[in-house]
């Protein structure tokens, strides 16, 4: 797994006190489903290195929202740009990954995102 993190020097505004992370893993053994991928991802308090016990990662299947395409993501083009700026992943016209948005309030979004041959993470957030 990867992760680019931009601090808000990297945003055109810096005083809007922007940060995005996004971590991308190419499906593989280790990496075999986007549940799994998920929950070494928003686990904030799980290192990324880690092993899910069977426990874990049930916990984290039914914790997960609804997916939806990504042409129906909330802030869709925010997300494309930041990933083709950030991390170099093109988001094709009407893509149809599947979506997975974690609700985390006006000053943030965090999106996992199925993109068939890898996994990607989104997390977004503003202090300002």
């Amino acid at each position: 797994m990867r992760t680019v993190v931009a601090d808000q020097y990297e945003f055109d505004h810096p005083d809007a006190e922007e940060r995005v992370e996004i971590s991308i893993s190419r499906r593989s053994r280790y990496c075999p489903d986007v549940v799994l991928f998920a929950a070494l991802v928003v686990g904030a308090d799980r290192p990324l290195n880690r092993t899910l016990s069977p426990q874990d990662a049930l916990r984290a299947s039914r914790t997960m929202p609804a997916p939806k395409p990504f042409y129906e993501l909330f802030g869709r083009n925010e997300v494309a740009s930041h990933l083709a700026k950030f991390a170099g992943v093109s988001v094709p016209d009407r893509c149809t990954w599947e979506c997975y948005s974690f609700d985390e309030g006006s000053d943030a979004q965090r999106v996992i995102i199925d993109a068939r041959d890898e996994f990607i993470g989104y997390h977004w957030s503003s202090t300002a």
